[in-house]
C-alpha cells in the first residue's frame, strides 16, 4: 500500500507531534491489533492528537494523514527499520506537514477552544473592524529568525522543537501548518504567515538553510564529468551545524540516535556523494579525520555513554550535546 501510495498522485498529511513520556496515551499500529485496524479505525478511540489531526486532514480535503505510530508496526523491528528508512520519502512526498506545536503529548488536543482576550472593535464605512493583540505563539516556530536581522532574536523554545526526531521531520517537510492555543501558521521553503499578520515584510521571508540550497541548485551541482567540483562540502551543506542542533535535543531511546537523523543523513549522501559510516563521512579530504574531531559540550547537560552499539568513535555513541571544532578547513 505504502508503495502504491509513493508512486501515485495520492495527496496526504503527515503528522509531526511528539510522543509524550506516558506511552499508554498513544494510540499504535501492533502485530495484535493489525488485522482489526485493517478492517476498521474507531475514531473515537484514538489519543486526541490524532482525532485532531484526522479533523485538520479531511478540511484541507486530503486523502490520507501519515502517523508513524499507526503507520509503523510498533512492536516488529523488520518494520520498524524498513520504514524508518523511508523517512525521507514520506517527508518530502507529504503534500503538507501538520504541526502540534506546543503538544508534550499524544494525549493534547491540537484544536483548542481560543481566548484572545478583549478586542477592540473600529467601526468603518460598511462593517465593524475587530482589533486584537498580538498574539506571543508565532514567535515560536522556527529557530532561523535568530538571525540579527530578525525582529524576533529570543526564541521561545517550544515542546516539539525539543525532540530529536523532530529535527529531519522539520528540514525535509516542503510545507508546515503549526497548531498553538492562539492561533495557525503556515511555513513553506520561503515564507512564515500568522492570523494576526505580525511577521513584517523584512522577516517573514525565512533564510534558507544550507541543505535548502542543495536541494534548488541540484542541477547545477550535478557535473559527473567533474564530480569534485560539482558536488557540495559536508561544510556548504550544513552537516556540522545539524550535528550540534540535533544532539542538543532529547531522545527517549539512544538506539535511535542514527535512525531519527537517517533522512537528513540520505540527502547529505545525495549531494555529497561521500559515504556514511556510524555519523560519520568518508571521501576525498581527509573528511573523515576531520569527523573524528568531535567533542561533547560542557556548557550543556553532561553527556553519558549511549550504548547502542555505536563505535566509541563516533558522536552518535554519546547521549548529549555535541560540537566539531570551529575550524573545518575543506574537509568534504
Amino acid at each position: 500500500m505504502v508503495n502504491e501510495i509513493l508512486h501515485s498522485d495520492i495527496r496526504w498529511a503527515i503528522l509531526r507531534h511528539s510522543w509524550g513520556p506516558d506511552r499508554s496515551l498513544i494510540s499504535t499500529l501492533t502485530s495484535a491489533n493489525m488485522q482489526d485496524m485493517q478492517r476498521k479505525i474507531d475514531e473515537a478511540t484514538l489519543c486526541p492528537s490524532f482525532q485532531d489531526a484526522i479533523t485538520i486532514t479531511r478540511g484541507l480535503a486530503l486523502q490520507y494523514v501519515s502517523i508513524n505510530a499507526m503507520c509503523i508496526i510498533q512492536d516488529s523491528p523488520d518494520d520498524w527499520h524498513a520504514e524508518s528508512s523511508r523517512m525521507a520519502e514520506y517527508y518530502e512526498g507529504a503534500q503538507i506537514m501538520i504541526s502540534a506545536l506546543l503538544s508534550s503529548s499524544a494525549g493534547d488536543r491540537m484544536l483548542h477552544t481560543r481566548d484572545h482576550g478583549p478586542l477592540a472593535t473600529v467601526v468603518g464605512d460598511e462593517q465593524p473592524l475587530g482589533v486584537r493583540r498580538l498574539l506571543e505563539s508565532a514567535v515560536s516556530v522556527t529557530p532561523y529568525l535568530q538571525h540579527s536581522w530578525s525582529a524576533r532574536e529570543n526564541i521561545a523554545i517550544q515542546p516539539l522543537s525539543k525532540r530529536a526526531w523532530t529535527l529531519q521531520e522539520y528540514t525535509m517537510a516542503p510545507c508546515i501548518i503549526h497548531f498553538t492555543q492562539e492561533q495557525i501558521i503556515w511555513q513553506c521553503t520561503t515564507c512564515l504567515a500568522s492570523e494576526d499578520n505580525q511577521y513584517s515584510i523584512f522577516d517573514n521571508e525565512l533564510p534558507e538553510t544550507p541543505l535548502e540550497k542543495a536541494r534548488k541548485h541540484e542541477p547545477a551541482y550535478n557535473d559527473k564529468m567533474n564530480p569534485k567540483l560539482s558536488r557540495f562540502s559536508l561544510t556548504k551543506i550544513g552537516w556540522y551545524d545539524i550535528i550540534e542542533k540535533y544532539t542538543s535535543r532529547s531522545i527517549t531511546y539512544t538506539s535511535d540516535i542514527l535512525p531519527a537523523l537517517s533522512a537528513i543523513a540520505e540527502q547529505v549522501n545525495f549531494y555529497t556523494q561521500l559515504s556514511y559510516c556510524a555519523g560519520l563521512w568518508k571521501g576525498v579530504d581527509d573528511t573523515f579525520y576531520y569527523d573524528l574531531l568531535w567533542q561533547t559540550n560542557k556548557r550543556h547537560n553532561s553527556p553519558i555513554r549511549a550504548e547502542n552499539g555505536s563505535p566509541s568513535w563516533s558522536w552518535s555513541s554519546i547521549r548529549g550535546n555535541i560540537r566539531f571544532p570551529d575550524w573545518q578547513g575543506n574537509f568534504g
